[in-house]
């Protein structure tokens, strides 16, 4: 079947050469992919030609046939090449591969190629078992000191505007598939979370069936917008220390308290694949990035005006950069000591995700998710919570009987805030931002604390017979030792 496939392409390759060179003979190009552009409609007139013939109408039957075993009977109906409705998933297929493999922007560009290889490259693009799918995640607010940072089985970097046209396949997306097009000038200033994973390829004429399923007994708690896969590094981001400020950063704006901006935040994802028979995921709407405008002034000119530019709120020296480096690896490590999808650390992932819900909310509600992540780490059902998990909070990080008491009463003032939040009752507005950066640094400080712990027995081996309950049994013995 794969030779009679072989000869068929061969042959529609033919006819594409022949067409191309109909029309370059009526006018002379200098070949150069710049011009394609210009030349979109020349382009899309030789392309529909070429696709409405009976050559394309037999390959896309014979691709079928060669990979599947089974040959349509009724006649595919070939249509515009800009509708959708009435292709059959067979032909969308065919035609995703010569836009996005770039074979006819090459063969536009009179560039030489050879068939064997040609059809090589067509028929393993049928055949795949998978696919490579890589996430780009903007980060709003931050300037790192450097452009590129390596994080093992993710990265965070920044592109120039070459790299990313590349990536997103501008240059084939600008002529085949507009709505795929992603400005590539209003990303450069933004470093991206890059992450890559292999995913199985959907077959052509395959389907994907979504059951409908009711659970009653279980509730779903989804931490952000983010997919599932990409919480782990949203995990070990959020928890290191440079998105604390400092206790001399005292003096911070209203709106600073009212959207949280002391973070860095994922505006959108953009997905990208190396599926050549699929097209490309629609880009994004840049328009909801944070941006500000800003004046400048240029003395040799005597003039100035005002540009667009992303907000930036924590801008990294080398310094901080490298004690970032260090907080990512030191936690990724720990979690991967520790496995926290085992059962028995589940409530680690648990506090984990609601710190993670804290730290992406905004204004107050930040206390509310903060406090139940302490809740899941050192809570439990039980008389008088909020005194003995404040009580534990001291046993963990006070060394004497005045910080032990100072920090009973600083968890106690958050709790009530917390209660008052949820009961309903009347909040202040003009809240005091250290408390709300005091109750994520409390948060955060403490999974730490839990992480260096329980990595630590794990290196020792100890930890066999060691549960959540026996943690919080300590922490209250500790506590009746103090007194």
């Amino acid at each position: 079947m794969t030779n009679e496939l072989k000869e068929m392409f061969s042959e529609f390759i033919d006819l594409c050469k022949d067409e191309f060179q109909k029309e370059m003979e009526k006018e002379i190009t200098c070949g150069a992919i710049r011009l394609i552009k210009n030349n979109k409609q020349q382009l899309d007139e030789i392309i529909m030609t070429i696709e409405r013939s009976g050559l394309f109408s037999k390959l896309i039957k014979e691709t079928r046939f060669a990979l599947t075993g089974y040959r349509q009977r009724e006649d595919i109906t070939i249509t515009d090449s800009k509708i959708d409705l009435g292709k059959s998933d067979w032909e969308k297929s065919v035609r995703n591969y010569f836009r996005r493999s770039g074979f006819y922007l090459d063969l536009y560009s009179s560039k030489s190629f050879s068939i064997n290889s040609e059809y090589e490259k067509y028929f393993n693009a049928f055949k795949r078992e998978e696919i490579n799918l890589t996430y780009f995640l903007p980060i709003e607010y931050v300037s790192f000191a450097e452009n590129f940072m390596d994080f093992d089985h993710f990265q965070i970097r920044r592109f120039s505007k070459e790299e990313l046209d590349e990536i997103f396949q501008n240059s084939i997306n600008e002529v085949f598939y507009e709505n795929a097009i992603i400005t590539t000038d209003e990303l450069i200033d933004y470093w991206f979370i890059c992450f890559n994973k292999k995913v199985p390829a959907r077959k052509p004429g395959s389907s994907f069936v979504i059951e409908a399923e009711f659970d009653f007994c279980n509730v779903y708690f989804a931490t952000t917008n983010l997919p599932d896969e990409l919480l782990p590094i949203i995990r070990i981001i959020s928890l290191c220390e440079c998105w604390t400020p400092r206790i001399s950063e005292t003096k911070m704006e209203q709106s600073s308290i009212e959207t949280g901006r002391l973070r860095f935040n994922i505006p959108f994802i953009i997905k990208r694949d190396d599926n050549l028979i699929a097209s490309p995921e629609k880009a994004p709407d840049l328009s909801i990035l944070k941006t500000e405008l800003r004046q400048w002034f240029d003395d040799n000119i005597n003039d100035g005006g005002v540009y667009k530019s992303r907000q930036e709120f924590n801008i990294f020296t080398q310094e901080k950069n490298e004690k970032f480096k260090m907080d990512m690896n030191l936690i990724k490590s720990q979690i991967a000591k520790i496995n926290i999808e085992q059962e028995r650390w589940r409530f680690l992932k648990i506090s984990m995700d609601f710190f993670v819900k804290g730290f992406f909310s905004n204004g107050i509600e930040q206390l509310l998710w903060h406090i139940t992540s302490l809740e899941a780490l050192i809570g439990r059902n039980e008389k008088q919570l909020k005194e003995k998990i404040a009580k534990r909070l001291a046993c963990i990080f006070a060394e004497n009987d005045e910080g032990r008491n100072e920090l009973i009463t600083k968890f106690i003032d958050l709790y009530d805030i917390r209660c008052d939040l949820v009961h309903g009752n009347k909040i202040n507005n003009n809240i005091v931002l250290r408390k709300l950066y005091d109750v994520r640094n409390l948060s955060r400080l403490t999974i730490l604390r839990f992480l260096d712990y329980l990595s630590g027995i794990q290196d020792r081996g100890e930890t066999n017979l060691l549960k959540r309950k026996d943690i919080i049994n300590l922490l209250n013995k500790r506590y009746i030792r103090t007194k």
